[in-house]
């Protein structure tokens, strides 16, 4: 990849009504999407609270990633002191098992 790639590089994603993320350059469909986003179910990942502490996965529909496979999804801890990204992730699946790996480690419990 050249430098003049990365500005070519999709930065606004929504997601189908599967939960497929797909590239959206078109920015008043991502903005009437976004309006809508929290009806479609595959956006929130999870959504946990434990010991006052809340924490959120979502889809972000925007790429975080500097350069390789898009960063579509993102962990959250709210409630702790000051909120604190917790994980990103470049899949559904990655951000689901990042989830709950997040929420175990809240509750103490031991990851293998």
């Amino acid at each position: 990849m050249d430098d003049g790639d990365a500005w070519r590089r999709p930065l606004s994603y929504i997601l189908t009504d599967d939960g497929t993320p797909q590239a959206c350059d078109d920015l008043l469909a991502h903005a009437t999407w976004r309006i809508t986003m929290w009806a479609n179910p595959h956006v929130r990942i999870g959504d946990d609270t434990v010991d006052g502490q809340r924490i959120s996965t979502v889809f972000l529909g925007c790429d975080l990633a500097v350069s390789g496979p898009p960063v579509l999804w993102e962990t959250m801890v709210f409630g702790a002191t000051e909120p604190f990204v917790a994980g990103r992730y470049q899949s559904a699946e990655a951000a689901r098992v990042g989830h709950r790996q997040v929420v175990a480690m809240i509750r103490g419990v031991p990851q293998v």
